[in-house]
């Protein structure tokens, strides 16, 4: 069985774009995924998607969110704010 790990840029064929670290076929590691709506998930990767640790989420409708991530889902503390100024600083579980 062959595996490897290295930095990878892949062009989806929906247009999404992921560049960063990459291992038996999915993103793992530091990196940036880029939807074909413009939305963003910079952080770190296992197994295909964001998981344990911090990312950054930019949402196309101008929002953002901050904050921690626990496989796969945002779950702890984080920032989101909108774009008309609404902050929310907390605590975030499963969404």
């Amino acid at each position: 069985f062959f595996s490897f790990h290295t930095i990878a840029e892949i062009v989806y064929n929906d247009g999404a774009t992921y560049e960063g670290g990459w291992f038996e076929g999915d993103m793992h590691g530091q990196g940036l995924l880029v939807y074909n709506n413009s939305n963003t998930l910079t952080g770190e990767f296992k197994d295909g998607l964001i998981y344990n640790g911090e990312g950054i989420c930019k949402l196309q409708s101008g929002g953002t969110y901050e904050g921690v991530y626990r496989e796969g889902k945002i779950h702890g503390q984080g920032v989101y704010k909108d774009r008309k100024g609404f902050v929310y600083n907390g605590d975030c579980i499963e969404y």
